[in-house]
């Protein structure tokens, strides 16, 4: 998927840029833009990846795979916590004190996410491949 490769690298540069400018700017005490775009790219981001992951056909189901536990848990996370981020600089505080809790059940489904990831990958790590297809070439003695 060459498309969706430089689509990445496009919008990374995008962002990365608009940062830069918008940390020059001045702004609100949150800065609820950037997060919202930041979202958005790592949804972007999660989907291209489980795409490609989709596409492979392993031996091992996805969900036997480390990193299909990380993507989900911060996909639940910015999902649950993506417009109470986003309204943060609007809505009075006491608004944000009433649904500020949202945030937490997001965050706890992410570390529960996070740590089920931790048990299946020390379960079975990613093994190094010891077949080196080039000669070592580390001359120290």
């Amino acid at each position: 998927m060459l498309i969706s490769k430089i689509i990445i690298i496009i919008a990374s540069i995008f962002f990365f840029a608009f940062q830069v400018i918008y940390f020059f700017t001045p702004h609100k005490k949150f800065d609820s833009i950037p997060i919202g775009i930041e979202a958005i790219l790592i949804f972007i981001f999660i989907f291209f990846f489980l795409y490609e992951q989709f596409k492979d056909v392993k031996d091992l189901p996805i969900y036997d795979n480390y990193f299909f536990w990380v993507s989900i848990g911060l996909f639940i996370y910015l999902g649950g916590s993506f417009f109470i981020y986003l309204m943060a600089n609007i809505i009075s505080r006491e608004e944000l004190d009433r649904y500020w809790l949202f945030t937490y059940v997001a965050e706890i489904i992410k570390n529960l996410l996070f740590a089920a990831a931790i048990y299946i990958y020390s379960k079975n790590p990613t093994k190094k491949n010891t077949n080196r297809a080039l000669p070592n070439l580390d001359f120290m003695l």
